[in-house]
């Protein structure tokens, strides 16, 4: 009988690694049973989808509780496909406020679970390392930093390197400092993968290409339209601007690859953006009761996972009232007109790469994956209804 996964995914991120982890579950077990939620990625490789809920995520703790109804709707119609299913195990990726409430009743109904890429409790404090704990049968870690966080907690926890080194080709310093054609320089848009952030963040970066593009016209904008937003709500900001940016709707890293540097919305585009070598400023700008909590709760004094890793401040961060066009435009000229800085932003970002594992980390979830499916499989027992 053929092994039984469900994996739960609900932002663009999540759907890109829960794809590749299909892909290599597929490769190991080619008639392994997947379903689940998320987006096109894990669609292709081949997961019957019970939803998309990548159109719906949003930031921040009030831009949820906006959505609440939207999310409580998906919460229990994912549940009640999985107690249908009642697969041997169910993989839940990254997506925490969602996930962790549905690793709890997963618990309460016997369904065994392995958390890909958990919660950041390196960031908001040991209790959320505890609570995984509690219900996962084991935590596949991305990042060499927070496995301590959750061995402390008394998860299972393994570190199998991040799925990102996998599918990005590795630069080389030298190539990226003779980049430049000529006197043209491409500088990239990365708004992030949800129209809040569109909303939050595009004003603000298109008002400081006015301010670049009096200063170097030379430039070149470029914007990277992720598939979970709205078109028209991207061109709309565009078109009041003024601006003349390319829209493109590529993969951010192959933008990236061709861009000399880049303003970038927090979150995992930013290691995309480390690992192709692109200097980048980061911004991220929430509701103002949104920052003001996650300012009292917050246990690290940078949000941009690159800064993480490297556990010092390689790129500029730009955060809520720090994020203006005034300010954009500083960091990104100073990229334009510093080829010192430059140099020196580009050689920490090699170092990235190598803090992240080495590669195969998308096979080597795979292989723990199936591991624990078989185990639980094998274990059989009884499981509470719903």
């Amino acid at each position: 009988m053929p092994t039984r996964i469900s994996i739960i995914a609900g932002e663009a991120s999540g759907d890109l690694m829960g794809g590749r982890l299909a892909q290599c579950l597929r490769s190991i077990e080619p008639d392994v049973v997947l379903a689940g939620i998320g987006g096109e990625r894990m669609r292709d490789a081949g997961v019957r989808l019970w939803d998309d809920p990548t159109r719906l995520s949003a930031v921040g703790l009030v831009e949820v509780l906006m959505k609440l109804r939207s999310y409580k709707r998906l919460f229990d119609a994912t549940l009640k496909a999985l107690v249908d299913m009642r697969p041997d195990l169910v993989v839940l990726i990254d997506y925490p406020g969602f996930n962790l409430r549905l690793g709890d009743r997963l618990k309460a109904l016997g369904i065994p679970c392995v958390y890909y890429i958990p919660p950041t409790a390196w960031a908001w404090g040991a209790k959320r390392a505890e609570r995984v704990a509690g219900f996962a049968q084991k935590v596949l870690s991305v990042f060499p930093f927070e496995v301590d966080v959750y061995a402390k907690a008394g998860a299972n926890v393994q570190f199998v390197g991040h799925p990102l080194v996998d599918s990005l080709d590795p630069f080389s310093v030298s190539e990226r400092l003779q980049f430049e054609p000529g006197t043209v320089k491409v500088l990239g848009l990365f708004p992030g993968s949800r129209n809040q952030e569109i909303d939050k963040l595009l004003p603000v970066m298109l008002e400081s290409c006015k301010i670049i593009q009096k200063a170097r016209p030379d430039v070149i904008f470029e914007l990277s339209l992720a598939p979970t937003v709205d078109e028209q709500r991207v061109l709309k900001y565009v078109s009041a601007s003024g601006v003349d940016v390319r829209l493109d709707t590529g993969s951010c890293p192959q933008l990236m690859s061709r861009c000399f540097a880049g303003v970038v919305a927090s979150g995992t585009a930013t290691l995309e953006a480390a690992l192709v070598g692109m200097p980048m400023v980061i911004v991220y700008r929430v509701s103002p009761l949104t920052m003001a909590i996650a300012r009292r709760l917050l246990t690290i004094s940078s949000i941009g996972l690159p800064n993480i890793v490297l556990g010092r401040r390689a790129v500029p961060e730009l955060v809520q009232e720090d994020c203006t066009p005034d300010r954009v435009a500083d960091e990104m000229l100073r990229f334009c007109s510093d080829p010192e800085y430059y140099g020196r932003v580009i050689e920490d970002l090699s170092l990235v790469r190598e803090r992240l594992g080495e590669p195969g980390a998308s096979l080597r979830a795979a292989q723990a994956v199936l591991e624990v499916a078989r185990s639980c499989a094998a274990a059989g027992g009884d499981r509470v209804e719903a």
